[in-house]
């Protein structure tokens, strides 16, 4: 896996907090942490020019993170999610409607890059919330390369058939445990446990290993790339 290099499509945004706001977004957080791991990754998505997009950006440079495949957009504000914390610091999220990440885009560069050096693809469920974004995602599937889906069910910005579409076309796939209670009713199994749930839904899709972590459940793909 070091050796590959890993491309990640759909948010980078800002999370809002009470008290102060940081760079986020589930495919930006995985490929960043790839990228300072390994030397290698990059990020297909897109920021708007505005102010937030302006200091994603400034971040990016001053990290040396590859920038080729982010795209700044006209039309639309960067993405952002107020993020509130209960007595409990359990999180609650509001996510902006109609943002960059929403209007994703290919273009020649991005398409040569992945299709000629993309060894894994990250993507997620809530980039695909949107039509244009979904559509964009699901056309560099089926490629000889291998897919990692992060399942990430909020404010129902998901439904049955995307799910199943998406772990049918994952090799990988992360979802923490209340997540893999929801897609177990999607499929009308309940296991007597949330291994063997998670053994059946890998069998069913086509993907092999099943690895508790915590709070997650990672269906890891056993060949080495």
């Amino acid at each position: 896996m070091i050796n590959s290099k890993i491309t990640s499509i759909g948010e980078i945004l800002f999370d809002i907090y009470p008290t102060y706001k940081r760079i986020g977004g589930a495919p930006f957080n995985f490929i960043y942490h790839i990228w300072k791991f390994t030397g290698k990754g990059s990020q297909i998505s897109k920021i708007g020019r505005d102010n937030y997009g302006t200091e994603i950006l400034t971040f990016l440079n001053k990290t040396g993170f590859d920038i080729s495949a982010i795209q700044i957009d006209d039309k639309h504000p960067t993405g952002t999610v107020n993020v509130e914390l209960d007595d409990n610091k359990i999180p609650s999220f509001v996510i902006s409607p109609d943002t960059v990440h929403d209007n994703n885009a290919l273009n020649k560069i991005i398409m040569d890059d992945f299709n000629h050096q993309t060894d894994l693809l990250y993507f997620g469920t809530l980039a695909q919330r949107n039509r244009i974004s979904r559509n964009i995602i699901q056309s560099l599937w089926g490629k000889d390369k291998k897919y990692f889906c992060d399942v990430n069910l909020r404010q129902k910005f998901y439904s049955k058939e995307l799910i199943q579409s998406c772990l049918t076309n994952s090799d990988v796939v992360k979802l923490n445990y209340d997540e893999l209670k929801l897609i177990a009713e999607f499929e009308n199994h309940c296991e007597n446990n949330l291994e063997d749930s998670a053994k059946r839904l890998a069998t069913k899709h086509g993907i092999e290993g099943a690895l508790p972590n915590n709070d997650k459940i990672y269906y890891k793909y056993l060949e080495r790339m």
